[in-house]
């Protein structure tokens, strides 16, 4: 649920779109009414809207490279390595407006991510619009932190807290 599949499914079942919604991800907790809606959505539209579980992180950079807009809709995130990837891949993303998506780590790519509202379906309907206009792929400025480096950072911060 925090990961706020409920409005993007609802904005995929208002429209008639030519590409497939795919959702990539376990279920997880406290997630019951989440998953009826979603088998049921996907039965009735035949092929459009796909869930894949527990896939290996190769075809997860292919769906990546292959997608024509990410959307990182959480309620609540951590870091949220996806919406970094696709930046990475120069896709533009459709992201909650929430603290972890206005990271200063993610200033470089801002052109790429459009933000909306949460639980505001038309501010998402503006999102997606704009996302579409800056579908030109193009390779941003954005550096992924490996672990090591990502783990260096974290210490460095330990030490700072004395």
């Amino acid at each position: 649920p925090r990961k706020n599949h409920e409005q993007v499914l609802r904005w995929y079942l208002r429209g008639n779109f030519a590409e497939n919604l795919v959702i990539v991800g376990n279920l997880g907790w406290n997630s019951g009414k989440l998953r009826e809606l979603l088998l049921k959505s996907i039965d009735e539209n035949q092929g459009k809207i796909l869930w894949l579980r527990e896939i290996d992180d190769r075809k997860l950079k292919n769906l990546i490279q292959e997608s024509s807009i990410g959307i990182c809709a959480s309620h609540v995130e951590g870091y949220d390595l996806p919406l970094r990837e696709f930046l990475y891949h120069g896709k533009p993303v459709v992201a909650s407006d929430i603290p972890a998506h206005r990271d200063e780590t993610l200033n470089t790519a801002l052109d790429l991510i459009h933000f909306f509202v949460l639980n505001d379906d038309s501010s998402f309907d503006r999102a997606i619009t704009r996302a579409r206009s800056s579908m030109k792929k193009k390779q941003t400025n954005l550096h992924l932190k490996t672990w090591k480096e990502a783990a260096e950072r974290f210490a460095d911060l330990l030490k700072n807290l004395d």
